[in-house]
């Protein structure tokens, strides 16, 4: 049998994306299996689920934390059948973000050309910020992947005429995603408005019923959800502090161009992608009105999710940007691959399709190259930013009894999680405390060792407090206290240890 020359390209494609796939699962496999340490809110969210039983994580989380209530469950399930490992805590998140990709695949297809579908895939397989996020023992890649399996399950919904059971299914699956993703709320909201709007348009009174019926089902598990744990979250003023850049600006017209950092800006967090983000943001404005025009339906959920997520964000409920927006970032790729088809596209009409061609690969090459460049740097050789183990494992051999040793409070959550590994115990270590207060506030904490012959001071996850550089503060007063005696630092790890002695000179 002859295969034609469409044919082959056919199968060309298919290989190029199942490359892209496999390939985007390997630099994942490759960050799991190098099994950095958990860094600060990885240590805080671990601590939590070691530190409580079941039905202790349906109380507010300790350490200013917040995940989903299946999400929790399903952690502490996993901790508890393979013990406290970062493999353990990583294994959700990493299992997800490998579906994801297949997840991603099976949705791009059914909305951009091939060459859009290469860039989408190309992003999430190149970008280190986005592998990194994947492997982290927190709820990003699950988000993501729940909110592509909806998007998948929306478009029976949107391209064909449901049933009564296909609406059980619906609403039984939506309400399962609330459990385990906190954002996909918003991604149902879009889903559930347009389907409001088409057979309200439409005139198609039952599935309008099964429509607000669904939607029912769906406000009655939120509902259940907020006074067992969103409320909580809600109160808590230390997160809604972290986060205050990334709430929207009320009135919006107040603070302009919060929208222009806030909208280019996650074209690098966490989307990956270098400068030029003005030109990027024209090439998704433009896919997004192409997809518009021919998808009205799904680009219209994800117009009516992003919208949504900025008016929580507007009342302090939900930040949008970085890792917390990882749901919207497949739409927002899927945007850019299109309107990369759509230039392509566009030298085709002038009947110059070779032209376009390179065009479009030069676009998507151009902005895939420095991602895919990190992306290769980082597997070759994977970061060890916050590993706290090799500082632990050197002050445990080299301190002595009646050391004191001072962690600053980025360190902490850390240091606690790894603790009992290296025969620390909680009377073992001081804990700073306070996250931004006045900077006196933690030379106070160290200025009550004055007298002592051998403090050790560790630092991790550095803060910059009110523009002041707080390793180097610390450590200008501690010269001017005391006599530095040792240093352990292992150069790529952004953990310190020093060891001073503050007796008198």
């Amino acid at each position: 049998m002859k295969v034609t020359h469409s044919r082959w390209q056919e199968l060309a494609w298919r290989a190029l994306f199942a490359g892209l796939i496999l390939l985007g699962i390997l630099a994942r496999l490759r960050q799991y299996l190098f099994n950095r340490a958990l860094w600060l809110d990885e240590a805080m969210l671990a601590l939590n689920i070691i530190n409580r039983s079941f039905s202790g994580l349906l109380k507010p989380l300790g350490y200013d934390q917040g995940a989903p209530l299946g999400f929790l469950m399903a952690l502490k399930l996993v901790v508890s059948l393979f013990g406290k490992s970062e493999y353990a805590f990583r294994l959700i998140p990493f299992l997800a973000s490998c579906f994801a990709l297949v997840l991603l695949y099976c949705w791009g297809r059914r909305l951009t050309g091939p060459l859009g579908l290469a860039f989408l895939l190309g992003v999430f397989t190149a970008s280190y910020r986005l592998v990194s996020y994947a492997v982290e023992a927190k709820q990003y890649s699950s988000d993501m992947a729940l909110t592509l399996a909806l998007y998948l399950l929306a478009f029976h919904f949107f391209d064909s005429e449901p049933n009564q059971w296909d609406f059980v299914i619906l609403a039984i699956g939506g309400s399962a995603a609330l459990w385990f993703s906190h954002p996909v709320l918003f991604t149902l909201g879009g889903i559930g408005l347009v389907l409001l709007f088409k057979y309200f348009h439409t005139r198609d009174r039952q599935r309008l019923i099964y429509t607000l019926g669904t939607g029912l089902f769906w406000g009655t598990n939120f509902t259940i959800l907020y006074f067992i744990q969103f409320r909580g979250l809600a109160k808590n003023y230390a997160l809604t502090n972290f986060w205050a850049e990334y709430f929207m600006p009320m009135p919006p017209w107040s603070d302009w161009l919060w929208f222009k950092g806030t909208f280019s800006g996650l074209f690098h967090n966490p989307l990956g992608l270098a400068e030029p983000h003005n030109a990027i943001l024209i090439l998704f404005i433009l896919g997004l009105a192409v997809l518009f025009h021919r998808h009205w339906q799904w680009s219209l959920t994800f117009i009516v999710s992003i919208l949504l997520t900025l008016i929580a964000s507007t009342i302090h409920k939900y930040p949008f940007g970085a890792r917390m927006i990882l749901f919207l970032m497949p739409g927002f790729a899927l945007g850019i691959g299109e309107g990369i088809e759509s230039v392509r596209k566009l030298f085709g009409r002038v009947k110059l399709p070779s032209m376009g061609w390179i065009v479009g690969v030069s676009l998507a090459g151009g902005l895939l190259f420095q991602p895919a460049a990190f992306g290769w740097e980082n597997f070759a050789k994977p970061k060890k930013s916050e590993d706290i183990r090799p500082a632990m494992a050197f002050l445990a051999q080299n301190r002595k009894t009646g050391d004191v040793i001072y962690v600053y409070p980025g360190g902490v959550p850390a240091f606690r999680f790894y603790a009992a590994h290296y025969g620390f115990k909680e009377a073992d270590f001081i804990a700073g405390t306070g996250y931004d207060v006045p900077f006196q506030h933690y030379l106070d904490e160290i200025d009550r060792f004055i007298g002592q012959k051998r403090v050790w001071v560790l630092f991790s996850h550095l803060f910059e407090n009110k523009g002041i550089d707080e390793k180097a503060a610390f450590l200008d007063h501690l010269d001017q206290i005391g006599n530095k005696k040792k240093i352990f630092i292992i150069p790529g790890t952004s953990v310190y240890l020093y060891l001073y002695d503050l007796t008198p000179r």
